[in-house]
């Protein structure tokens, strides 16, 4: 054995001299330090790192909603739109239907496109700023090429050669806002390639 551990006076001397050292006293208040830190900032840290996360996962689930929202409206308003030329097509032609399918799209059209408008402002709020605006000029387009024209041959009770123009105008205008609900899926990154 030892005479170190026979001895308990030495011991405690060693022990004591071992404790009082300049690189002990470092040691151990580095020690009680990263003790400190790990029992008080970690959970600071954790507990914002989980408040960005839920925020991201709210932001998520509001940019989602809106997207459904945005391909609702959008393709509510095309599906009547593409109603009311179907029936004027010819082959298709049917006046009786198609009156029917006007009267929908008109008493539709004026709360989709309200709802359009307010869509397009929450996009402001939740989404990147360019996809409220590509929104707005959407609707524009809307009413430029699809919205005034109809609305005009349905009332000049056009030939079916003009139904089919604008049918094929509206077949067009229905890929565009496909293409744009795409785009804006991409934009809040919720295309199909970031969900698996």
């Amino acid at each position: 054995m030892d005479a170190l551990d026979t001895n308990p006076t030495r011991f405690r001397r060693v022990v004591r001299k071992a404790v009082t050292s300049e690189s002990f006293i470092e040691k151990l208040s580095l020690l009680l330090l990263t003790a400190l830190i790990t029992g008080l900032l970690v959970p600071v840290i954790a507990k914002g790192i989980d408040a960005r996360r839920a925020r991201n996962d709210a932001i998520l689930q509001a940019q989602s909603r809106l997207l459904d929202d945005i391909s609702e409206t959008v393709l509510t308003y095309e599906t009547l739109s593409l109603d009311v030329s179907w029936f004027g097509t010819p082959g298709f032609a049917n006046r009786d239907l198609q009156a029917k399918a006007f009267e929908r799209y008109s008493s539709n059209v004026p709360q989709l496109v309200a709802r359009w408008r307010t869509l397009a402002s929450r996009a402001h709020g939740i989404a990147p700023p360019r996809l409220g605006s590509q929104l707005d000029e959407l609707l524009l387009v809307i009413f430029e090429k699809q919205d005034s024209p109809t609305v005009q041959l349905y009332n000049l009770n056009a030939s079916g050669a003009q139904w089919q123009s604008q049918h094929n105008k509206n077949v067009e205008l229905l890929a565009r806002c496909n293409r744009a609900i795409s785009d804006f899926a991409a934009m809040m990154h919720l295309a199909n390639a970031d969900l698996h």
